[in-house]
């Protein structure tokens, strides 16, 4: 399990759009490192920083980080899209957990 740890600027309501092709997403335009997992703010534990993969994710829904990329959320692995917006394929944003889970 990686360290958490603060980072400033690292909110789970704000989402990054790659630069280039909207909806293709390219790590290295990404404002942190895929997998990043950091303190989270209420009543979330945990949040880890995730590139959305081939599905969306509504707001308040939840999906599960593997490699840093979002996949179908499942035991030990769900995390919440907590940003107020639904994310397409390829935005960059931190996905939070309440409970420790495996990244």
């Amino acid at each position: 399990m990686p360290m958490t740890s603060p980072l400033i600027g690292a909110i789970s309501s704000q989402v990054w759009k790659p630069l280039g092709t909207p909806g293709v997403a390219s790590d290295p335009t990404a404002p942190f490192q895929l997998g990043t997992i950091v303190n989270a703010v209420a009543p979330r534990d945990i949040a880890q920083f995730c590139r959305v993969g081939a599905t969306g994710i509504n707001a308040g829904a939840t999906a599960g980080i593997t490699n840093g990329v979002t996949v179908a959320a499942g035991t030990g692995n769900t995390w919440t899209n907590d940003t107020g917006v639904a994310l397409v394929t390829g935005d960059y944003v931190f996905l939070s957990a309440a409970l420790v889970t495996t990244p």
